[in-house]
């Protein structure tokens, strides 16, 4: 294709008002976002999370992941939106060279596995956590730290496959990260990351059950003899956080699930649109366009996941940091753990006793 055929293609495509929608949209729900993660940093020292550190250190990765997607993104589609308003047929505002578009995707683009990463990781955090109760406390905080190396790392190598074949001079109709010859690695990842996504979820549902089985357990009067209060505030601190993830989880599994069925299934359904939108008899060319569009607008269905998911993060920590207060505020809570404790003594001096072997005493001879 000549470069001005390119340039053609290009004004087209960038000025439709589908286009123009999608790119609208995405800057309103990219920076709704980014704000929202800034607000709640920003006031971070007003509330103090009752978590373990690892935990936090997780939590932590997905704000900076989510932030650092959703303000690069906003700002490349507020450049892409500019440049489609004053764009001519003449003066070829909307095309860029390949190298170009690249420095504004790849920003935006490089912390997308780490949406699904931190969900898994988060999982497995949570598992050693009922597994290793009463040790987990005091140890095993460089796990936070070691999969935050690991996910971060992963991010490079599914840039560089994710950019594919790059060509510097190579003149782009529609600025995308992906050439063609990544595409079907493309289709690949958001296939395994759904997997991921509902297999976490199911994850996260069977934790939850083994942490609330766990915990009645410890109320048990059989179980006061291996009693602890390290092991008795894993438990709760276990199904606390289960409880409340859950929910997050099945949300973005849900809503990633609708995202990547959409956009696989965009081409099947573009014809049905382009009826309505382009006549009876629409151009392949016209077509390719109206699905390039179509796909763009489809991000805001993600773009609404992250809103929606980030929001809940922030309700849990409120949620935790609340729950953390009325206990803290609750009065005579020494008296109560002292009474408890005994009970708990007296119970199990009780049952020492019970357990002790009766001996009989030799009468002797009458």
């Amino acid at each position: 294709m000549s470069d001005d055929d390119c340039c053609h293609e290009s004004f087209i495509t960038e000025t439709s008002a589908e286009m123009r929608v999608a790119y609208i949209l995405q800057v309103i729900l990219n920076s709704a976002v980014s704000l929202l993660l800034l607000r709640a940093v920003r006031s971070r020292r007003e509330r103090h999370v009752p978590a373990h550190p690892n935990f936090k250190i997780l939590i932590a990765n997905a704000a900076v992941a989510t932030w650092t997607f959703t303000t690069f993104s906003a700002l490349t589609s507020s450049i892409l939106l500019f440049n489609s308003f004053r764009a001519t047929p003449e003066n070829c505002a909307t095309l860029m060279s390949r190298s170009t578009c690249l420095l504004l995707r790849i920003p935006g683009s490089f912390p997308i596995p780490m949406f699904t990463s931190v969900h898994m990781m988060l999982f497995i955090e949570r598992c050693v956590a009922f597994l290793m109760k009463s040790s987990y406390e005091k140890q095993m905080k460089i796990m936070g730290v070691t999969f935050t190396v690991i996910a971060w790392t992963f991010c490079f190598p599914f840039e560089f496959i994710m950019i594919g074949k790059v060509d510097p001079k190579e003149k782009v109709a529609h600025c995308v990260l992906s050439a063609k010859d990544a595409v079907p690695f493309y289709v690949l990842f958001l296939e395994i990351t759904t997997l991921v996504d509902i297999g976490t979820t199911l994850g996260d549902l069977l934790l939850r059950c083994r942490a609330r089985r766990s915990v009645r357990k410890t109320r048990e009067i059989a179980n006061f003899e291996n009693y602890t209060l390290s092991k008795a505030y894993q438990r709760n601190e276990n199904l606390r956080l289960m409880t409340m993830m859950v929910p997050i989880s099945t949300v973005f599994a849900g809503g990633h699930f609708v995202f990547v069925y959409t956009a696989l299934r965009i081409r099947s359904w573009l014809p049905v649109y382009a009826r309505f939108r382009l006549g009876d008899d629409p151009s392949p060319e016209a077509l390719g366009r109206l699905g390039i569009a179509v796909s763009e607008l489809n991000m805001s269905v993600f773009l609404l996941l992250l809103f929606t998911v980030t929001r809940m993060y922030i309700l849990m920590g409120e949620k935790l940091m609340n729950e953390k207060q009325a206990t803290t505020n609750r009065p005579n809570h020494a008296v109560t753990f002292s009474l408890f404790e005994d009970q708990m003594n007296s119970h199990l001096m009780a049952k020492r006793r019970e357990s002790r072997p009766i001996s009989v005493p030799n009468m002797g001879k009458v």
